[in-house]
């Protein structure tokens, strides 16, 4: 490569910022001008010397746009970045209630997911992290930060008892095992959302989670931030959609200010996860309808006297079949003609 090829080549290389191409368009438009301006005269050199003006003129407008003016992208981020500081300005001791599980030698470590969307969240201030350090909901005396859901956080319980959420998190089982649990979110009006690795379905290779978000103000000017999904991925989820909408998060707060009531939100997250041990990456996070006002629930007057229920396969099942069974047993008959002699007359209902 000659000499004059390497200078090119430095001078292409050199050029990695706005600033540096305003700088080299400068120098190539004093060139072609300079170069054209020896030959002109009278009207023309005018016109040139014109022209560079306006052309240096342009240049540094679009330099100066691209180069220190944020753009509309940039501005949204430091709004949020601001909101989410403010959300998380907590005044005094701030208690930091992550889930705690146990593994299989019986030793109690902090949940990694949890652990993983903490340092998602800008808390600062004093903090504790004891798993046994009870705080009341109703009369604290400091801000709490709750991560993760009941299967795992007691504290998560006590929110859903305290408050009254239009969704919250409830056990579930398969119908074709009673045993294995998990748990899914459902709404005031019965619409349930479940996670697709319990559903064991997945969409063109993506997971579907969801989460709750809640956020409320406490008595003695404390706050309550809750952050939890069914599964670690849609703790995440809430998490970044958090830290995303903070501004909106924020003006909604703002709007509805007081004591013992904040604002929930119900968080779907479509993400991609290669193992347990990596985070998840999302490819869309949207909010379930808007957000909801909860209140906390207010405590009867007096306890109740006397509690009325149904019992049979209200509070208990029971087999009927065992009823007739014994019926045919003691009249030494076939147990299926006693059955459907009492079950084709009214006899049953008459008894109920």
């Amino acid at each position: 490569m000659d000499t004059d090829s390497k200078a090119k080549l430095n001078v292409i290389e050199a050029v990695r910022k706005p600033l540096n191409f305003f700088t080299l368009s400068v120098l190539l438009i004093e060139a072609i001008l300079g170069n054209l301006a020896v030959r002109a005269n009278g009207l023309d050199f005018t016109i040139l010397v014109v022209g560079m003006l306006l052309a240096l003129f342009v240049l540094i407008i679009i330099v100066a746009k691209k180069e220190y003016l944020p753009s509309e992208v940039a501005i949204n981020d430091n709004a949020s970045s601001d909101c989410i500081k403010r959300i998380f300005d907590l005044n005094g001791l701030t208690s930091v209630k992550p889930s705690f599980v146990k593994d299989r030698v019986g030793n109690i470590s902090i949940r990694k997911s949890d652990t993983d969307t903490e340092k998602m969240l800008p808390i600062k201030g004093t903090t504790t992290y004891e798993s046994d350090r009870i705080i009341d909901i109703e009369n604290p005396t400091g801000n709490l930060i709750v991560i993760g859901s009941p299967r795992y956080n007691s504290y998560a319980d006590q929110i859903q008892e305290k408050f009254d959420l239009q969704f919250q998190f409830v056990n579930a089982s398969y119908d074709a095992n009673v045993t294995e649990r998990f748990i899914r979110i459902v709404s005031e009006s019965g619409d349930e959302f479940s996670s697709s690795k319990d559903q064991r379905i997945s969409m063109e290779g993506c997971e579907v989670d969801y989460g709750i978000l809640f956020i409320a103000d406490l008595t003695n000017s404390f706050r309550l931030i809750w952050l939890a999904g069914i599964h670690g991925a849609g703790t995440h989820g809430v998490a970044n959609y958090l830290t995303k909408h903070a501004d909106s998060i924020l003006s909604d707060i703002d709007r509805n200010k007081g004591s013992n009531k904040g604002v929930a939100y119900l968080v779907r997250a479509q993400y991609v996860q290669e193992n347990q041990e990596t985070q998840p990456t999302f490819t869309k996070i949207e909010l379930i309808g808007d957000h909801t006002i909860c209140k906390m629930k207010q405590k009867p007057l007096s306890p109740p006297n006397v509690v009325a229920c149904d019992l049979g396969n209200v509070l208990m099942y029971f087999d009927r079949n065992r009823t007739y069974r014994a019926i045919a047993h003691v009249l030494g008959v076939n147990y299926e003609k006693v059955r459907n002699q009492i079950e084709n007359s009214d006899l049953r209902e008459r008894y109920e």
